[in-house]
C-alpha cells in the first residue's frame, strides 16, 4: 500500500455523524495508471530479490494501486488473455486463466494471491487449484473483498467457493475489522485488515479538490446511481424517500444515473417499474434523469466529483470500491448499514426496515422486555441481529452436501438444507444442554425441526403460531404427539389451527413507547409492504373516492404489482414516499387523519393498525383477518372486504374518532407490555420453580 496513504489507514469510523469533505488521500504523484492491466512487472529494479507474484487479477485498480511509489521487490505477472468467445466485451483478464489448475502447474512464480474472479470457477475446480498450489509448496494468499457476492441474489455458491479458499489459504486478508471478525465467525481464520488503497489517481484526485474550491451557487447535489441493477441493489426502497428529502433542502438536486439497459425501453434488461417511476419523477421536475451507456473512468472521476452526496443504494454486500473513490474525490457516502461500509471510512448510514414482519418484531420486543423485567433470557437468531439483545447466531459448522447426493434430482436446494442444518444442529444441542440452562424454550420459527424434536428436550417448548397452517408444520405436529404448547397471535389465528391443534391465543403487542401519539389532522396513511397481499391499490381507490389526499409508505417488495397497480394511480393526492426509517414512519402516522389497513388475505394480526392506533390514529379497514380483534368501537371503522365504496365512508367515518381513546385503547389493549405479561403467565404454567424464559 502507498506510504501516503497511512493517515488513512487509521481513520476511525465515525457512522451517523456530519461529513466534513475529506482531503484528498495522496500526493500529487500519479505513478499508476487507471486503465488496462498490468503489462508487465509493476516494480522496478531493487538493491535485493524480487518476489514474484501471480495476482488475480492483476489488471483491477485494487492490484495495480497496491504498487509502491518507489521501486519495490514485488513483481507481479500480467493477466493471460483468457482467449475465450465467451468473454465479455471489453474484459481483459476475464475469465482469469491465473485460476485454471493447469496454468498453476506450470507457471513460473513465488506466490499466488487471490483478490477477484473465483466466481468464475466452481468449487471442485478450486479445490484442485489449491492441491495444485500447495503440492508446489506456493504459498497461496487470499483478500477476501466480497463477503457476500453483490452480483447474485443466492449466497449460496459464493459461500461454497469461500468454503474452499479460505480455509486452504496461507494468509487472509480483509479491508475491515467488522469482516475480519466475520472471517474469524465463519471458518475460524485470523485476517490480516489492509485497508483499501486509493482508487482515483492521485492528479484526477488534486484536480477534483480545486474544482470543489471553486464552486458557486447554493446547488446541493446529492446522486444515486442505479448502474445496471445488479442484484445487491434496491433503488426502489430509497427513491420515494430521496425524492421527498432532496426536495426540501435549499438548492437540493437529485440527481438520477442509470444504465441503457435497464432504463432504455428496449433495454435488454429492462426494470419496468423502476424506468417508469424515474420517466414520471423526472417529467414532473422532481428529479434528473440521466441515461446513459457505461461510463469509462475519467467520465465516472468527473460524475461523483460533480456531487456533494453520492447515496449507496445497496441492500446487502460488504465492502464497495464505488465508496472508496467518492473519498478520493471529496464526495460524502450515504451507505447502508448492511456489510462494512462504515468500517472503510467516515460514512453517513441509513437503516432498511429492521424487522421482516410481525414475527421478527414480536421476537425482538418480547426478548428485549423479558430482559427488562429480569428474566435471563438467550435469542437464537440470524448472524446479524440487534447486537443489544443476547442473541447467539445460528451459525453451525459448515455443512455442504456431496455433490453425488446434490446431483440427486430430488435433492433440496442448498439454501433449504443449510437451513435444516442449522435447525438440526441447534436442536440437538438443546436436547443436551437446555436442562441445565432453561426453563423454558419459546419457538417461533416457521421450520418443522422445533415442534417435531420438542419431546426429546429435557425442558417444555411453547410455539408462537405466527402465520395460518402450513403443510410442514401440520406433519410436525401429527408426529410430535402434542410436545409442544401452542400460543397463536390472534384469535383469528387459533381458529385456522383448531383443525389440527389447540392454541391459547396471545395478542400481538406494539412499543407504544415508540409509536407516540400525534396530532393529526394530515392526510390518509398506508403503511406497509408494496405487494398484492396488502392491495394497497385499493386505498388510493378508497381514498380518491372519499375526496382525501393519501400518502403510501412502503418498500416495493413486488416490482411488477407496482408498476401495474399502484404507479398509474399516483397523482397529486396520492403520494409515494417510499421505505421510512421508524422515526419518519412515527411522525407520519402520528399526523394522519385516518390510517388505511387493506389486506388481501386471512392478516394472523395487523401490525400496522396497532402502530398506527398507538399513534392516537383511528383505522379504517376491511373486517379480515385478525383486524376485528384490533379495532375496537370508537377507533376506528371496518367494512366488508374489497367494498372499495365502504372503505371510502369508513374513513370518513374513522376521521371522527377521538385520538385520545383510540390511544388509551393501544396502551390498554395492543401494547408489548401487555403481551409479555400474558406470555410470563404461559411460562409459569409450564415451567417449574422459579421462571426465566
Amino acid at each position: 500500500s502507498h506510504a501516503t496513504q497511512a493517515p488513512h489507514a487509521t481513520q476511525a469510523p465515525q457512522a451517523t455523524q456530519h461529513l466534513p469533505v475529506p482531503p484528498p488521500r495522496g500526493s500529487s504523484s500519479d505513478p499508476s495508471p487507471t486503465a488496462g492491466p498490468t503489462a508487465g512487472p509493476t516494480a522496478g529494479p531493487t538493491a535485493g530479490p524480487t518476489i514474484t507474484v501471480a495476482s488475480v487479477p492483476s489488471g483491477h485498480v485494487y492490484v495495480r494501486h497496491l504498487a509502491p511509489e518507489a521501486h519495490g521487490a514485488v513483481v507481479r505477472l500480467p493477466d493471460p488473455d483468457p482467449d475465450t468467445p465467451d468473454r465479455p466485451a471489453g474484459a481483459r483478464w476475464w475469465p482469469p486463466v491465473m485460476l485454471r489448475p493447469e496454468w498453476a502447474r506450470t507457471a513460473d512464480f513465488d506466490v499466488f494471491h487471490v483478490h477477484f474472479g473465483f466466481d468464475a470457477v466452481d468449487p471442485a475446480e478450486l479445490t484442485e487449484l489449491t492441491e495444485v498450489l500447495r503440492g508446489r509448496g506456493k504459498p497461496f494468499v487470499l483478500t477476501v473483498h466480497d463477503l457476500r457476492n453483490p452480483h447474485h441474489e443466492d449466497r449460496a455458491a459464493h459461500d461454497a467457493q469461500l468454503d474452499v479458499l479460505v480455509p486452504a489459504a496461507d494468509a487472509v486478508v480483509t479491508l475491515t475489522s467488522g469482516a475480519a471478525a466475520e472471517i474469524a465467525r465463519r471458518w475460524g481464520r485470523e485476517a490480516l485488515v489492509l485497508p483499501h488503497p486509493h482508487v482515483v489517481p492521485f492528479s484526477t484526485m488534486e484536480a477534483a479538490q480545486e474544482r470543489r474550491g471553486w464552486r458557486t451557487g447554493d446547488t446541493f447535489r446529492v446522486g444515486l446511481h442505479v448502474k445496471s441493477l445488479r442484484a445487491s441493489m434496491d433503488p426502489m426502497a430509497l427513491l420515494p424517500t430521496l425524492v421527498e428529502t432532496v426536495a426540501a433542502i435549499p438548492g437540493g438536486v437529485l440527481q438520477v444515473n442509470g444504465h441503457r439497459d435497464v432504463l432504455d425501453p428496449d433495454g435488454a434488461r429492462r426494470d419496468e417499474s423502476l424506468a417508469a417511476y424515474l420517466h414520471d419523477q423526472a417529467d414532473a421536475g422532481r428529479l434528473e434523469l440521466h441515461v446513459h451507456d457505461f461510463l469509462d473512468d475519467d467520465a465516472l472521476w468527473d460524475y461523483l466529483a460533480s456531487l456533494d452526496v453520492s447515496v449507496l443504494p445497496y441492500r446487502f454486500g460488504t465492502h464497495s470500491g464505488w465508496l472508496e473513490a467518492c473519498r478520493d474525490l471529496g464526495t460524502a457516502v450515504v451507505a447502508p448499514t448492511c456489510g462494512h461500509y462504515a468500517d472503510q471510512g467516515p460514512v453517513l448510514s441509513y437503516a432498511h426496515d429492521p424487522f421482516a414482519g410481525g414475527l421478527e418484531a414480536l421476537t425482538h420486543h418480547l426478548a428485549r422486555l423479558l430482559v427488562g423485567r429480569g428474566h435471563d433470557v438467550t435469542v437464537y437468531a440470524a448472524a446479524g441481529s440487534d447486537p443489544a439483545l443476547p442473541v447467539r447466531a445460528l451459525t453451525p459448522p459448515r455443512f455442504r452436501p456431496s455433490a453425488v447426493s446434490m446431483r440427486d434430482v430430488n435433492a433440496p436446494a442448498e439454501e433449504w438444507m443449510a437451513d435444516h442444518h442449522a435447525y438440526l444442529d441447534l436442536m440437538l444441542d438443546l436436547t443436551r444442554t437446555a436442562g441445565d440452562r432453561f426453563d423454558v424454550v419459546h419457538n417461533h420459527s416457521l421450520h418443522h425441526l422445533p415442534v417435531a424434536m420438542a419431546d426429546l428436550l429435557p425442558v417444555p417448548l411453547v410455539t408462537t403460531l405466527h402465520t395460518p397452517p402450513l403443510p410442514w408444520l401440520e406433519s410436525a405436529v401429527a408426529v410430535s404427539g402434542g410436545a409442544s404448547s401452542f400460543t397463536a397471535v390472534s384469535e383469528c389465528t387459533a381458529r385456522a389451527w383448531a383443525g389440527t391443534i389447540e392454541a391459547r391465543p396471545v395478542l400481538n403487542g406494539v412499543d407504544t413507547r415508540a409509536w407516540r401519539p400525534g396530532p393529526g389532522g394530515g392526510p390518509v396513511v398506508w403503511t406497509g409492504r408494496l405487494v398484492r397481499e396488502k392491495a394497497p391499490h385499493l386505498a388510493v381507490d378508497a381514498a380518491r373516492l372519499a375526496g382525501r389526499e393519501i400518502v403510501l409508505a412502503g418498500p416495493a417488495q413486488d416490482r411488477e404489482y407496482v408498476a401495474e397497480e399502484l404507479l398509474p394511480r399516483l397523482g397529486p393526492d396520492a403520494r409515494l414516499v417510499g421505505h421510512l426509517d421508524h422515526r419518519r414512519l412515527a411522525r407520519l402516522l402520528g399526523r394522519a387523519s385516518v390510517a388505511v389497513v387493506t389486506p388481501a388475505w386471512e392478516e394472523p394480526y395487523g401490525l400496522v393498525a396497532a402502530e398506527a392506533m398507538s399513534s392516537g390514529t383511528p383505522v379504517a379497514a376491511f373486517a379480515r383477518g385478525a383486524l376485528p380483534e384490533i379495532v375496537a368501537e370508537g377507533t376506528g371503522v371496518l367494512c366488508a372486504p374489497d367494498d372499495v365504496t365502504g372503505l371510502a365512508a369508513a374513513i370518513e367515518e374513522a376521521a371522527g374518532c377521538d385520538r385520545r381513546a383510540v390511544r388509551r385503547h393501544a396502551v390498554r389493549r395492543l401494547s408489548a407490555e401487555r403481551m409479555v405479561a400474558e406470555y410470563e403467565q404461559v411460562y409459569a404454567s409450564l415451567a417449574h420453580g422459579e421462571v426465566a424464559a
